[in-house]
């Protein structure tokens, strides 16, 4: 759109930039490249964060988030409030985070066909994250990919009986083996 945007915050970090066009201000809305330059989207991606109990979470959310974006996706973080508010106090200026969402809502959402999106990437490292991921598989459209670090990884990854691709890698306090294992499937590629 032509003219000057003027970015506006609102709830939900969203961001919304208003052109002027013909005298009148129209909202245009951005939901990550708050530069105010419009997004290309390749489509959307959905980051379904548990509670934060191991470190490596928050980083290797940042670092997906990163990676997508730079791809040409929009990505969308849904989590618990511990988990959300961490990576908003990691990148107050939002850099790489855009919309945030609570997690039950984000299933609501697309439970009643209001939302969805083209990838689904589900952070594991307890039973509960492999009830999400089972979920976002039934309801959603986006293709799955599960997430699985932890101490006891390996354990988790048998416990995925539904289709997803699933990336796995021994990650507590340090994110590489998680990192590296992202790269080598790619998912903002495929």
């Amino acid at each position: 759109m032509p003219g000057n945007p003027h970015p506006v915050q609102c709830h939900e970090a969203q961001s919304y930039s208003l052109w002027l066009k013909n005298g009148n201000y129209t909202k245009w809305q951005e939901l990550v490249n708050l530069s105010g330059e419009p997004p290309t989207s390749l489509g959307s991606a959905l980051l379904v964060l548990g509670c934060p109990q191991v470190p490596v979470q928050t980083s290797i959310a940042l670092y997906l988030i990163n990676r997508l974006k730079k791809s040409g996706f929009v990505p969308v973080v849904a989590g618990n409030k511990a988990a959300n508010t961490l990576l908003v106090i990691a990148d107050p200026d939002r850099h790489y985070l855009g919309e945030v969402m609570d997690l039950d809502r984000a299933v609501t959402m697309i439970t009643e066909k209001k939302r969805d999106f083209d990838r689904c990437f589900v952070f594991i490292h307890n039973d509960a994250g492999i009830s999400y991921a089972a979920t976002m598989g039934a309801i959603s459209k986006a293709k799955i990919y599960t997430l699985v670090y932890g101490e006891h990884y390996e354990d988790l990854v048998k416990n995925i009986d539904f289709p997803c691709t699933i990336i796995a890698a021994k990650a507590v306090h340090n994110p590489l083996p998680l990192k590296k294992a992202i790269d080598e499937v790619t998912p903002w590629a495929a």
